[in-house]
């Protein structure tokens, strides 16, 4: 039972590092296309 929660909860743990990757990669997606666009607007 120990053994199967201490799984649960690095499982989540790895959850999280993914969404945080995702997220992380969206906002870098973003930066780019703003320093594009400041790039073109001048």
């Amino acid at each position: 039972m120990g053994d199967r929660g201490y799984r649960g909860c690095e499982y989540v743990e790895v959850c999280k590092s993914k969404e945080q990757k995702s997220i992380r990669q969206v906002v870098e997606g973003i930066n780019s296309q703003m320093k594009v666009f400041n790039l073109v607007s001048r």
